[in-house]
Formats: structure tokens, sequence, C-alpha cells
């Protein structure tokens, strides 16, 4: 949804940093940045990257401070600075930038009202619009999709405060979390912050300076800092209840199948007590809505359902990091049109006797499917999925080892950006049908790998009876590796490897409710996906896709036995599909379907879903049910003072690479256990700490953070890594210091 109100666009671009730092009183403040230049936006596994921003070459003023080049401060908001380029900073509420500068010119459009520069930052002046503008048939490269600032501060084809490029192009800038290289925004983690190494430097990151924060109401609030696409403004359980899933039985009070079938009208979010697989022996229908399911809560190796369907008809959904691994009946997961505004995020799909994954005939609206994976449906009738959809969007997922259906796509928009299909017969279907339709796919920055040779990965696209293609194609920097040599490598790109009768789209469409072109009473829907290059897509897919073990000091691998053998297969370019009745012809225990074992959930005395480990060390009660509480202008790993919980503070901590850590003491965290796609050798780098300093260590890819003296709470920092590609994977690391390690 894009935001009509100067209100509502600085808060969604507020939102656009998954770590927040904030001073009290809703004053706008700014820290000039010192040291290198900023870092990548996406962090890892698309929780959101933190960004160090570095200093700008300018200079920065303070709510009602004076500022150079003619910018000015006006009521609390903070000035564009001078110098190359000129950065123009985010206000605070009510605040007006007016007339901030750049290299060649103001910004065309003027003022901006709400404290958001028009245009963002622009060199030369070129392509600002004004507040509310759109540019249509505009990109920005390397910036954000609401006119934020791009790589080295240029917003080519600029977009005003809430305007967006049509079709929703962002390019290497951010989803929801950071700002794009090299740009010189306000805030984040570090801002730049002070110490040696500065933003983005191999050495000692500082401490933090703050972002603004300002008092902006719960409008457009994405369902987590990092979620993208057209289910990203998801509600989930936020303000309803906490229930705790005890056992794995297949109904009765404490199972998973209890707490999804009596979910109240307030809504409800769903942690584990214990991990392991649940028996559902059927189909379990999710019919009330407004609820997460917190698969990262789950202590040990995480939680499955097995031998049934997960049936979705239920609106306003979050499901993060949950298996759905059926190996018995028809699907792993379905879904119908009562299903509206929903997102899956880091999860599975896998072993059906059907499809992994499939909507068929009843479309749902809205959804999201990001950073997972649909993989190993069984033979002889192994599929993805049949997607009768509405508006969905796919992004950086995994469809590995499925015959046909990689999906079958009859929706009337798929935004599929940044996705590795691998080892299939019939892959991308293109409707298959000659009936009159309006199918639509925008297809984008994606990899596809074949187990068998293959000059084609899309196909089946048809002519209706009245001879009018029914299937209309965008495609880009789309690459099929076809040779199956065992080397990544291209054979084939774009158009190319698409056959069948299609209509060929010029531009993408725009991700628009009526698919035309963006303006204000024609909004985007969702949050438009920060599209990689195909190759970086790839590696993040390896490293990050899935239900993952985040936690730092985790002896364990990051995915659990089925899904590290899955990866493997995709490195190794492994052909092997699987069959009814003989899952464990992979080699796996427990039937095919790999362990996963429990450890103690960590204690939680008031039952609100936040441990009482965590509460102690950030302040709150652990007597006293505050999970509903509304975060305020404090650090966080959710933007302050804008709607989200304490308890999606503490989910998101758990969603990102994290660990706690003794008061006094460091913590180790070896970088390369989540990028684990970038090719060896990757250099890697450090910034932007918070309470604490940073640094790398002598082997290059253990990053050692060292808490500020005496000090309990929360703290981070961000990393990533560069390969000999440039491939570059970014990640924000929570740390949790607390005055010991226990966690019970």
């Amino acid at each position: 949804m894009l935001l009509r109100s100067s209100l509502s666009r600085i808060s969604f671009l507020i939102l656009l940093f998954s770590f927040s730092a904030c001073n009290s009183g809703g004053s706008a403040t700014t820290v000039p940045g010192s040291g290198g230049g900023g870092g990548t936006a996406q962090g890892a596994g698309g929780a959101g990257g933190i960004v160090s921003n570095g200093g700008t070459s300018g200079t920065e003023t303070a709510a009602g401070g004076s500022a150079a080049s003619g910018a000015k401060a006006s009521g609390g908001a903070v000035a564009g600075g001078s110098g190359s380029g000129g950065a123009s900073s985010m206000g605070g509420a009510g605040g007006v930038v007016t007339g901030g500068s750049a290299s060649g010119g103001a910004a065309t459009g003027g003022a901006a009202t709400g404290g958001v520069v028009a245009g963002g930052r622009v060199t030369g002046g070129a392509g600002g619009i004004g507040a509310g503008g759109v540019a249509t048939g505009g990109r920005v490269t390397g910036g954000t999709g609401a006119g934020g600032i791009g790589a080295g501060g240029a917003a080519t084809g600029g977009i005003g405060a809430g305007g967006v490029a049509t079709g929703g192009r962002v390019t290497g800038g951010v989803g929801a979390g950071g700002i794009g290289a090299g740009g010189a925004g306000t805030g984040g983690i570090g801002a730049g912050g002070a110490g040696t190494g500065g933003a983005g430097g191999t050495g000692t990151g500082g401490t933090s300076g703050s972002m603004t924060c300002a008092p902006l109401g719960t409008k457009a609030l994405p369902a987590f800092p990092g979620a993208e696409g057209f289910g990203a403004f998801a509600k989930g359980g936020r303000g309803g209840d906490v229930y705790h899933v005890t056992n794995l039985a297949a109904s009765g009070a404490g199972s998973f199948a209890y707490g999804i079938e009596n979910v109240p009208a307030t809504g409800r979010t769903i942690v584990f007590d214990v991990s392991g697989y649940a028996d559902i022996s059927g189909v379990l229908t999710a019919s009330k809505g407004l609820f997460t399911i917190a698969g990262q809560t789950a202590p040990g190796d995480g939680f499955a359902l097995k031998n049934g369907t997960f049936w979705l008809s239920a609106g306003d959904v979050i499901i993060r990091f949950m298996r759905f691994r059926d190996g018995y009946s028809a699907d792993s997961t379905d879904m119908d049109s009562s299903a509206v505004n929903f997102i899956w995020d880091h999860c599975d799909m896998m072993f059906s006797h059907d499809e992994n994954m499939s909507s068929f005939g009843t479309p749902p609206e809205n959804m999201t499917y990001q950073y997972s994976i649909n993989a190993w449906g069984l033979e002889t009738h192994s599929c993805g999925g049949l997607w009768d959809q509405g508006k969905a969007t796919a992004h950086h997922t995994l469809w590995a080892h499925n015959h046909t259906r990689n999906p079958k796509a009859r929706a009337t928009l798929l935004d599929w950006v940044n996705n590795v299909t691998f080892d299939w017969d019939i892959g991308f279907i293109m409707g298959d049908s000659g009936n009159p339709a309006n199918w639509r796919a925008n297809v984008r920055g994606n990899y596809f790998i074949s187990g068998t040779s293959k000059t084609d990965a899309l196909e089946s696209a048809n002519l209706d009876t009245s001879g009018n293609p029914n299937f209309h194609l965008f495609m880009e920097d789309c690459a099929l590796d076809g040779n199956i040599n065992g080397v990544l490598d291209v054979t084939n790109t774009d158009y190319a490897m698409a056959s069948g009768s299609y209509e060929k789209m010029s531009a993408p469409f725009p991700l628009t409710a009526n698919f035309q072109p963006v303006s204000a009473s024609n909004p985007i829907v969702g949050v438009p996906v920060t599209q990689d290059d195909h190759l970086t897509a790839y590696k993040k897919v390896i490293s990050s896709a899935g239900p993952l073990r985040l936690d730092v000091n985790s002896q364990k691998p990051l995915r659990d036995e089925v899904d590290a053998l899955l990866i493997n297969d995709v490195v190794t370019q492994k052909h092997r599909h699987l069959n009814y009745q003989q899952i464990d012809a992979n080699g796996l225990g427990n039937g095919g379907m790999g362990t996963l074992s429990s450890t103690p959930a960590p204690t939680d005395t008031d039952k609100d879903g936040v441990p009482d480990y965590w509460e102690k060390a950030v302040g709150l009660n652990p007597n006293l049910d505050d999970h509903n509480g509304t975060v305020p202008c404090v650090f966080a790993y959710v933007p302050g003072n804008v709607g989200y919980t304490w308890l999606e503070d503490y989910l998101q901590w758990l969603a990102i690479p994290h660990g706690v850590v003794a008061k006094g003491t460091s913590l180790d965290v070896d970088m390369a256990r989540f990028t684990s796609g970038l090719k060896t050798g990757a250099v890697y780098t450090v910034s932007s700490a918070v309470n604490g300093t940073v640094s790398v260590s002598a082997d290059g890819h253990t990053a050692q953070f060292v808490p500020d003296a005496n000090f309990v709470g929360r703290a981070g920092f961000k990393f990533s890594g560069t390969d000999s590609d440039k491939s570059t994977i970014a990640s924000d690391v929570g740390v949790l210091v607390a005055e010991t390690t226990a966690t019970n």
C-alpha cells in the first residue's frame, strides 16, 4: 500500500530500517557520521539489512539548527547538508525540509511536507518530484522505492516523497531495512558512528548515533522488518493473545492444532515450547485470521507438521520458520480465497503426493512467499504448486526436485523475483490453458538450474479459443544453466528460455491493484521487492532460504538434515527425485524426514511469549504480561514508536543472527556461517556497533563484539561479506547483553 499522507510517508521511510535507535520525546536528532561510506542493504534471510551510512561530504544539522547551502531547518526538522550531492535528512513529525541544495541545483519540487524531502537525494536536481508526486516509468537505482537515497546519493528518475516507479522496480537498495550502498541517509544502526574503521570499515566500529523518531501511528506497518511483496502488510497476531505449543499431539490442549483452531477474534501469536514433528493426520484448517506462527521460537531444531495438509483459509496471517512436510496426503499446504494479506517467511513445504503448495480454483489475494523452500514433491505426481492466485509475490525462494508445476502460474499478477529453480522436468508453467484469461507475471532476476539437460525453463503458454495469448510475461536478468556440467554457468537468458505463445511485455507490470501506472489514487500494493542480480540472488537463497538455526552460539549446522541435504544437492547439481512412500531413499533417518530434536524451552513466568531472561535484560517485568506494550523510542530490533510490540521485538531478534553474551565478556560470530552462498575467500567487514564495539578477528570471518562497560540490554552490529564475483550479502546481528547467559 502506498502511503498517501506526508505523515504516513515518513512512517514508511523510517520502517526501512530494521534496527532502530531513537531519541526520546519525538524531536529529530541526527548524528553526523565519520569514516567510510555506507553499507549494503538487505540482511541475510530477508530480515532487512542495517546500514552504516558513514559520513556525508557535507554537514547535517540537528533540530532548530542552521544548515549550509541554503538549506533551512524548520519546525524541528533536519535540513539537508551542503557538499557534493547534498544529502537531505528526514525531519521530525510535522517538520519541513525546505530547499536542501544538491550539487548542480536544488531538487525539483522544492519543499516537501512532513519532514520528507521531495525526490530524496538528487544529483544535479534531476528527477526530483514534489511531495506525493510520481515518476511514471521511473526507477530508483540503489535506493528505496519511496524516494529514499540511492547508491552514491543519486536517484535516477527520482521519485518524490510517497512516489514510486511504475512497476515498483527497486534495484540494489533497501527492502525493509537499510539504504543502498553509499547512501548518506539519517540514522540506522550507527549512522556512521565513531571509532576506528567507521562505517563499512574492517576495524572497530563505534557506538551508534540515533535516527529520527517521532510519533507516527500504525499506518501501513509491515508484518516485520524485511517483509516485502504483496503480503508485506499482514497484521498477524499483533495485539492479540499468546498461545504456547507444549506438545506434538495432533489435537487437544497444548497442541498446535488446538491453537490454530481457536484463534480469538482479537488475534493470536503462537509460540513453541517444543521442537519436533506433529502428526496432523488429515487436513488442519486455519479458518480464523489475525494470527502469527512464530516458528523461530521452537527450542532446538524447529517445529514441523507431517502426514497431512495445512489449509489456510483466513486473512492477515504471518507464518515464519515453519516446516510443512506432508509425506502422506495430497498437498502439504493449501490456500483458498479467504486467505487475504498473508506472508510465508523462511518456511519449507515438501514431501507432498500432489502439490507442495497449492491454491487450485480458489485464488487467494495479496500473498508473499519469501526466503522459503518448495521441494521434493513425491513421484509419480511430483508438483510444486497450482498457483491460481490474485496478486502474489515469490522472492528469494528455492523450488527444487519437483517434476512439474514450478509453479503452474495462473495469477492476475505474479511477481516472481530472485528465485532459484532446480532439477525440474516441467518448469514454470505459463497457464497451460486455451481458456480466455489475463494472467500476468514479472519474472526478474531468477536463476534456473536444470538437473537434466534443458533449453527452456518457462513453458506451456497457449493461445485462447479466440487466438489471443492469455499469458503476459515480462522478463529481465534471468539465467538458465541447462548443460548439467556441474558448474554454475549460463546457457540461455530471458525470453530465449520461455517457450509457447505469450505476450512479451516491454516493461514490468505496475504493482498496483489494477496494474495501471502508479498515481495518488492508484498506489502500489505492499512493498516492492528489493531486486538483486540473478547471481547474488542465487547466493542469498543458498545462504538463507528455509527455516534456519540463527543462534550464533549453536553448535549445530545452520539447517536441519533435510534442508541441508537439499541445499547441497543444489550446489553440487545432483539430480535426486523421490517416490511416494520411499522418502527414505534420501538416506536420512526417521523415514527420510530427519530428526528435529527439542531442548528445554526458556522460562516464561508470565506466559506472554517473551522469556524471563530477555525481559530482565531489557528492563521489562518477567512477572507481568506486557507483550502488547508498544516499543517506544529506544534501540530495538523493530522500529520504535510506530506500533510494533515488545513481543514482536523479541521475535525479530530471533529471526536474525543473534546471541546472548554475559556482561563484561565478548561474543564471537562466524559470519561465514550465514553467507555460505558466497565463494570461498569472501572478504568480511563489520560496522555500526550499538552499545559496544566490533572487529574482525585474524581468521577474516569471525566478528568479535565487546559490549560497553557495565552495559546490559540490547546491542548489535552489522556485517557484510563480498566475494570475487562482487556479490555482497549483509546482515544484522542482534546481541542481548545479560547478567549471565543462562536462559532458564
